[in-house]
């Protein structure tokens, strides 16, 4: 039988590993975001220097 603390223990370490799992997604949203607007910076410049003599 567990005891008392090792039960909070387990309980405080999974919630740790939730949060550090959520925080990886948003990271994760947050590096796809800044790479599309990248890309699209990118695209966009081209085209302005296609488009200039």
């Amino acid at each position: 039988m567990i005891n008392i603390i090792e039960a909070k223990q387990i309980k405080d370490f999974k919630l740790q590993l939730l949060f550090e799992i959520s925080d990886y997604k948003v990271g994760k949203k947050e590096q796809v975001r800044k790479e599309a607007d990248l890309k699209e910076y990118l695209m966009a410049k081209k085209r302005r220097e296609f488009l200039l003599p």
